[in-house]
């Protein structure tokens, strides 16, 4: 699938959460490289109720994405104190 491919690429997917059909399946082929859902409703609406579980899928990936990051910047501060107070 193209977006799979090109979220693989590097590319970041950006599409519409409310929409059915081929949107909704490149939401799904692009989570683990990355993809953004425009919400019509805001973030206290999710619409259409039926995305609920893409719509968590793609933010339990940022949430993982984002610790991941966060453990790594730890680490990179972590190794310059020691360098620094060596």
């Amino acid at each position: 699938m193209l977006a799979r491919e090109l979220s693989e690429a590097g590319f970041v997917i950006c599409l519409g959460a409310w929409r059915r059909g081929i949107d909704q399946a490149a939401h799904r082929a692009s989570l683990d490289g990355g993809t953004i859902a425009v919400l019509a409703g805001g973030h206290d609406r999710l619409y259409p109720p039926e995305h609920a579980d893409l719509l968590a899928a793609i933010l339990d990936f940022r949430r993982r994405r984002d610790l991941g990051n966060a453990a790594r910047n730890m680490s990179r501060a972590h190794a310059t104190f020691q360098g620094a107070t060596a």
